[in-house]
């Protein structure tokens, strides 16, 4: 978090970029604090198959959904 304030994440989902399925959900409703950061895994063990994904997310600032390469 590189603002001057907190922000609160309150959701977010991981979805292959080929589908409307979410591989992962999760509702957590926690703060990350300005200068700090939060890391959550993604399906079991942290692993997921290499492919593109969407992140989705819900905050007390609003939504936002961003592109993620991941394993590419």
């Amino acid at each position: 978090n590189v603002s001057q304030s907190h922000a609160r994440v309150l959701a977010f989902s991981l979805t292959p970029a080929t589908t409307t399925v979410p591989a992962f959900e999760q509702s957590v409703a926690t703060y990350v604090l300005p200068g700090t950061a939060r890391r959550w895994r993604f399906g079991e063990n942290g692993a997921l198959p290499a492919a593109p994904y969407r992140l989705h997310g819900r905050t007390d600032a609003g939504e936002f959904t961003v592109e993620l390469p991941l394993g590419q």
